[in-house]
């Protein structure tokens, strides 16, 4: 990848390419000013996009790789800043031009804790001007059991520095032995806990339920109130996605099954769900799969989840085996989840909207991204 160093949008013009417009892909330029799409842009430079493909930039609203980068192995802690410096060329390397950072607001030590996440809002900052290519957004996922704290999660919102709530709780109950091995799997994976710790951890955690579950009531209304996007995570049965949608949700990310993915749908919330799903073949935890969401017709958007690059390659699959037109796919990595999170301007190619695109090539072993524009500055090239 070759870092593009623009540091303004000049007026452009994309020309010669095949551009994803109104669900069509048409031999038209776009024209670029003031780092939105605009009708035409007179003195323009124009930019050859011969033969590639001019597509609205993937907007990702639930990625937690950012975490690799953050801790690499196990209680090993990378600078934040040299963190999210790496996880922008990650990004940017995947197409992805908006990205909603998933860090989860956890009673956890160490990565997936409160203080983790605290750092990475500082650094997000708008008033810091941290520099970073990608258009980043913040995705808190708040674990109820989490109740330290309360306040300054809400003061957060307030702010806004939060774009996007999700709620859970991954805490296991007593008796379900299967989600208490998932958890302490889990757990080890991110810490260097001994095994009786986490099971002080869990003890204590639990003991703060009922206060959670109030906590998380008002942070629903005041997510609302400001018109944060809300999302709920791994509603597992019918019951739990009553639940969510009662508290506002509009997003239900990673339903289990196609049954509680269509009462999502039904009340006309987006299903979220995984890109690396597809491109794998299925769930990692044998779940509601991406194929047997598309089949039933309940899939609303895809998310990197925990692989950025997937999202990029799993619409041209789809296209690739005939599942769908690559304008259709595609808007389930652009202009569908543009809409969930209430990004009017994001998603699309059309006048008005953010100068987000990218470039691809098609070619016979497969689609090769060439450039990535964000805001209309060109921020990376790849040779």
């Amino acid at each position: 990848m070759i870092t593009v160093d623009t540091p303004v949008a000049v007026p452009t013009r994309i020309v010669g390419g095949s551009v994803l417009i109104n669900g069509q892909l048409v031999p038209t330029e776009v024209a670029l000013a003031g780092g939105r799409i605009v009708d035409s842009a007179p003195g323009a430079t124009d930019v050859d996009a011969s033969g590639l493909l001019v597509l609205p930039g993937i907007i990702d609203l639930h990625g937690d790789a950012f975490e690799r980068a953050i801790c690499p192995r196990p209680g090993v802690v990378v600078p934040m800043g040299i963190a999210l410096a790496e996880n922008d060329s990650w990004l940017l390397s995947a197409g992805i031009t908006t990205a909603f950072l998933s860090a989860t607001d956890s009673f956890e030590p160490g990565l997936r804790s409160r203080e983790t996440l605290r750092h990475l809002v500082e650094l997000l900052d708008p008033d810091e001007a941290f520099p970073l290519s990608c258009d980043i957004r913040l995705h808190v996922r708040h674990e109820v059991c989490l109740t330290d704290g309360h306040a300054e999660l809400l003061d957060w919102m307030v702010k806004g520095r939060v774009h996007l709530l999700s709620t859970a709780d991954h805490l296991p109950e007593d008796g379900d032995p299967v989600r208490r091995t998932r958890f302490l799997r889990s757990v080890s994976t991110r810490s260097t806990l001994a095994p009786t710790a986490i099971d002080d951890l869990i003890a204590r955690a639990s003991a703060q339920r009922e206060l959670g579950r109030i906590q998380e009531s008002e942070l629903c209304r005041t997510a609302l109130v400001l018109r944060i996007p809300l999302a709920s995570h791994d509603d597992h049965d019918e019951t739990t996605v009553a639940t969510s949608l009662a508290r506002g949700c509009s997003i239900v990310e990673f339903p289990f099954t196609t049954a509680v993915a269509r009462i999502a749908q039904e009340r006309s919330a987006c299903v979220l769900l995984g890109a690396p799903n597809w491109v794998r073949g299925g769930s990692h935890l044998g779940l509601l799969s991406v194929a047997e969401a598309l089949t039933a017709g309940v899939a609303g958007a895809l998310c990197s989840d925990y692989h950025y690059p997937s999202l990029f390659h799993a619409a041209f699959l789809m296209a690739e085996r005939q599942v769908m037109p690559l304008a259709d796919a595609w808007a389930l990595v652009s202009q569908r989840p543009a809409e969930a999170a209430g990004l009017t301007d994001k998603g699309r190619i059309a006048p008005g909207c953010a100068a987000d695109l990218i470039l691809v090539e098609p070619t016979p072993r497969g689609p090769r991204l060439r450039s990535v524009w964000v805001a209309g500055r060109e921020v990376a090239r790849f040779a």
